[in-house]
């Protein structure tokens, strides 16, 4: 578990407000890292108990509300029976801080996922699924990003591209990005939505038309293996639900192959898709929808990994990491990421890479 070193001032604070908040004597403070959006903290206080304390990064210009999104969905969790996510304790929304209880475990590597811990994964968003009338009632709005039309997804990776052809910066780094954007992104981005359209006329799908609620899932949003921790009896706990919410499950799965933390084998990501698409068998606009919406999902990716040359969101980096980031570095990276990415997609889109033959036949 990585521990970082920060001024003494800030562990201070962190003992003095947990305090207060658990209403006990915290003995011990130690920063264990954090998320892409947040600080994490474990205590112990006089009795020897154990807690994880998560600040959440907050700024004018990001307003999203992750603290009460994410105990509000834990607490729901953990009163619907669910044991796989933290306990939830308390939180102030003042301090922007939730705590929780102390989930001892350890990160999960790529290469020691198994087909038990995917087929675990896959019972975790079925038990979801079959909640999802115990969710209605306005208890959880939209999950972050979320999008029930095709439309919804190009508007949201066309304001992702207007956004990043209009960051300002000296280094070589950004030169290089509105470069691959104006030669090589857009350029595609446009076939896509061609092909997008022409694919939806086929199957009677409207371009602007939205999902029936009944074809909608609860979602963590950003889940899988690196957002969870493996404890000392092998129980895999799932963490981070900033995110939480209704969503579309072709976002769900895509999501899931798409993500560069969840980078499993080939095996691995078709053993995900033939269940979910068992799970989800009654829903009639599924598999057409995954087979159209996934590379869109991919360019969206393919945007997410340079949002660290907005300056905002490289703050947000800053404030979840426990070292420093140097920045022309991680420029360089992500765009790597991003090209990699495109190249993917444009390789694959006309075929879903995950096939199986009961994709068509459902």
């Amino acid at each position: 578990m990585n521990i970082s070193l920060i001024p003494e001032d800030s562990l201070i604070r962190m003992k003095n407000i947990a305090g207060e908040l658990l209403n006990a004597s915290i003995v011990s403070v130690q920063r264990i890292g954090g998320g892409s959006n947040s600080q994490v903290y474990r205590l112990v206080d006089e009795r020897g108990k154990e807690f994880a304390a998560k600040i959440y990064f907050h700024h004018p210009r990001d307003p999203r509300d992750r603290l009460g999104v994410e105990f509000s969905a834990v607490t729901f969790l953990y009163q619907q029976g669910f044991l796989c996510v933290p306990r939830p304790v308390v939180m102030s929304a003042a301090e922007r801080i939730g705590i929780y209880g102390f989930v001892d475990g350890n990160k999960i590597s790529l290469e020691e996922v198994k087909e038990s811990d995917v087929d675990y994964l896959i019972w975790f968003l079925a038990e979801l699924k079959n909640i999802r009338e115990k969710a209605g009632g306005g208890i959880f709005s939209a999950a972050s990003e979320a999008s029930f039309s095709l439309k919804g997804v190009v508007d949201n990776i066309q304001s992702r591209i207007d956004r990043l052809m209009v960051v300002e910066g000296e280094t070589q780094e950004y030169e290089a990005l509105r470069r691959y954007l104006q030669q090589k992104f857009i350029p595609f981005f446009e076939i896509l939505v061609e092909w997008g359209r022409k694919k939806m006329t086929q199957t009677g799908w409207n371009f602007d038309g939205d999902i029936p609620l009944a074809e909608r899932t609860v979602s963590p949003s950003d889940y899988g293996f690196h957002n969870a921790l493996r404890d000392k009896q092998g129980q895999i706990i799932f963490l981070d639900f900033e995110y939480f919410g209704w969503d579309d499950p072709a976002k769900m799965i895509s999501d899931f192959l798409l993500h560069p933390a969840m980078n499993v084998n080939h095996h691995l990501k078709k053993r995900f898709v033939r269940n979910m698409m068992k799970i989800f068998g009654e829903f009639q606009l599924l598999a057409s929808r995954l087979n159209i919406l996934f590379p869109f999902f991919g360019l969206k990716w393919g945007l997410i990994f340079p949002n660290e040359f907005v300056p905002d969101d490289f703050m947000r980096r800053g404030f979840a990491s426990v070292e420093e980031i140097p920045k022309e570095r991680r420029h360089a990276e992500q765009l790597l990421k991003s090209q990699k990415m495109l190249r993917f997609i444009q390789a694959n889109y006309q075929n879903f890479p995950y096939e199986y033959e009961s994709i068509h036949n459902e």
